[in-house]
């Protein structure tokens, strides 16, 4: 199972918590494939419920900039998320 499909199950069953661990396994798969988004978006999902929303963006920004992503619209949605929480309602990044 690909980490973007692990991710909301463990959050779903509330394994992640402890799972700052997965972190470095995803830093570890983009050393291996730089090009391949689901790791960078997987970091900034992992950021998110611990309320480091403005580290989030950054990876999530990475991975909208990837070369190889699928499902595309998940860092999009996430971002969205984010902005949303932050109330910036309208304008995304400032």
């Amino acid at each position: 199972m690909g980490s973007s499909l692990l991710l909301p199950e463990l959050s779903r069953l509330r394994l992640l918590e402890p799972g700052l661990r997965f972190i470095t396994t995803f830093l570890r798969a983009i050393e291996l494939d730089p090009e391949f988004g689901n790791p960078y978006n997987d970091i900034g999902v992992c950021l998110m419920p611990r309320d480091k929303l403005d580290e989030s963006i950054p990876w999530l920004e990475k991975a909208k900039q990837a070369k190889r992503y699928e499902p595309r619209q998940f860092p999009f949605m996430n971002l969205g998320q984010i902005y949303l929480r932050q109330g910036r309602w309208w304008g995304g990044p400032s």
